[in-house]
């Protein structure tokens, strides 16, 4: 019984939030059209640098010469990064300036469940929109996102896909105690951009930096799924990767819930939960 009231929790929750999304369709629709245009300008901005659309600069560091492929692999991979591992602390900063995050934490439903209801709504309109941009880049580059080893690529994004989740709970529990997510989450954006290669292999950047991108999970993410979808050169051995993947996705989710937990009860003792 208490298996079903958890269950009907995620369904509300996650379906309260998917009629938020759809109830505003030109939001809807920047969600899908602005990320598209961002991207864009790098892959023109790349045709410069290439001959009938190959780039031999990027063959001699990965081993394969399609850019446009390359850097919208990438692209579509960070559309995923930026809607979960920010967007459900973001939508929590939402509840709080509409009033509602109080009413919704003093219903008898467990924290967890809430979250996760959060989580799948994020997880649909997330595939939605990435599914239009992989589709607006395919009949303007001809990006090939259904070659390659389709059984690794989604091995690579479920894994990944597991530990931006325990990310994206450490992120919400950091917007229930600052209570202004926008700073961190900009910057933040752009220092894990620069760190993981979205745009570009890491083995471009300075050498004292490349470390700190070989820490991160995202980095071989990335790196796995542009190995599957287009063959190019792992930065390690990809069965090496797989298991750091692998472990990251074991050990974010409960690290991450644990820490949203803590800064949530924080939150609640010391009387600004509701507060924004």
């Amino acid at each position: 019984m208490e298996l079903l009231v958890e269950a009907r929790a995620i369904a509300s929750t996650c379906w309260k939030d998917l009629l938020v999304f759809f109830r505003y369709p030109l939001r809807t629709l920047s969600l899908v059209v602005e990320p598209f245009l961002f991207f864009v300008p790098f892959i023109i901005f790349g045709a410069m640098f290439a001959q009938d659309g190959s780039a031999a600069g990027l063959a001699a560091f990965v081993g394969v010469a399609d850019y446009a492929s390359f850097v919208v692999t990438g692209a579509l991979f960070w559309n995923f990064v930026s809607a979960i591992f920010w967007g459900i602390g973001l939508s929590l900063r939402e509840e709080m300036v509409q009033g509602t995050l109080e009413l919704a934490w003093t219903t008898p439903a467990r924290r967890f469940s809430l979250l996760l209801g959060r989580t799948v709504a994020h997880l649909i309109t997330t595939i939605i929109t990435t599914g239009l941009m992989g589709l607006g880049f395919t009949l303007l580059f001809g990006y090939r996102w259904l070659g390659g080893n389709l059984p690794l690529a989604m091995t690579t994004l479920l894994l990944s896909l597991v530990t931006l989740y325990g990310l994206g709970f450490v992120f919400a529990g950091v917007v229930l105690w600052l209570k202004e997510p926008y700073a961190i989450a900009n910057v933040s954006r752009i220092v894990l951009g620069l760190l993981c290669g979205w745009l570009y292999p890491i083995t471009v950047l300075p050498e004292w930096l490349q470390p700190l991108s070989l820490a991160l999970p995202l980095t071989y993410a990335i790196d796995l799924l542009r190995a599957a979808l287009l063959g190019t050169r792992t930065l390690l051995p990809l069965s090496w990767e797989l298991v750091i993947l692998g472990f990251s996705a074991a050990l974010c989710p409960a690290v991450g819930y644990l820490l949203f937990r803590w800064l949530e009860r924080h939150s609640r003792t010391s009387g600004t939960l509701g507060q924004y």
